[in-house]
């Protein structure tokens, strides 16, 4: 399985889960920025800045609640480089039997309510969320299938398509994980997986998910957030067979310095890169 693109996987954490650590562990061949302990859109604002500043192909964020296989990455970078998605990503679970994907979409009038209604607005018969088994079976296809709503458990963008499509978060929500004076004014930005698919289909960008790359969602861990309680920390590895020389590697860890500075002091305003 051959890649030959460059990728940045971006790891935004605020949980210590053993299991998800074990599978980013397991992945050496991609550069990998970790952003622990942040406010989601300084995290985001974070690694943009250090993705658009260097010479990456492909940007890959995931959650940090799910389990995966070594070999998920590359498959995503495969597919792209093969089918040319801008968008490809993987799916996972919600509770027992229903997956985080939606093939149709959901409804105008739905979202536009949402927005006047308490938080989180949605129910989840508003998702449309459609059964593991259909998408096990084929049922949409195989092994691609265009989706409206991705839960975001790894998700792979070309750089072009994160040019088009920043994450934002779709509403605001005020609780004990709002640290930015903003977000302790005004609330913090929450549900980007929502913002994503909405602004996905109004740039045209097909939201591609690989039937094959399925991870395992682990829920009842939001008592594991750690926002606001612990010390945030940033830090970059190098993909193991990395050629870099030590001045392009200080550069890097320069770049990322200076990219928590802009990202905390700008308001959660998207960097201009």
């Amino acid at each position: 399985m051959r890649i030959s693109g460059k990728a940045l996987w971006f790891i935004p954490s605020a949980r210590t889960i053993p299991v998800f650590w074990d599978f980013v562990s397991r992945v050496d061949y991609v550069d990998k920025l970790i952003v622990r302990n942040y406010q989601w859109d300084t995290a985001v604002n974070i690694a943009r800045y250090f993705f658009f500043k260097q010479d990456y192909d492909y940007f890959i964020i995931c959650s940090d609640d799910v389990m995966g296989y070594a070999d998920h990455l590359k498959m995503l970078i495969q597919d792209t480089e093969e089918h040319g998605f801008q968008v490809i990503g993987g799916w996972c679970n919600h509770l027992a039997h229903k997956a985080s994907l939606s093939v149709e979409p959901i409804d105008e009038e739905v979202l536009k309510n949402g927005l006047e209604k308490p938080f989180p607005g949605l129910t989840l018969r508003d998702y449309n969320l459609v059964w593991i088994r259909d998408v096990a079976n084929g049922r949409y296809g195989f092994p691609f299938i265009k989706t409206w709503f991705n839960g975001g458990p790894l998700l792979l963008l070309r750089r072009d398509a994160l040019r088009e499509v920043p994450f934002r978060g779709w509403r605001y929500c005020r609780d004990q994980y709002c640290v930015t004076p903003e977000a302790r004014e005004k609330g913090r930005p929450v549900m980007g997986d929502v913002s994503f698919a909405i602004d996905c289909a109004k740039k045209n960008i097909p939201l591609m998910t690989d039937v094959r790359i399925f991870l395992y969602h682990v829920f009842g861990t939001s008592r594991r957030i750690k926002v606001g309680k612990k010390t945030t920390a940033v830090s970059f590895v190098a993909a193991e067979n990395d050629k870099r020389t030590k001045d392009e590697v200080d550069e890097a860890q320069a770049l990322m310095v200076e990219a928590v500075h802009l990202a905390w002091n700008g308001g959660g305003a998207p960097i201009e890169v």
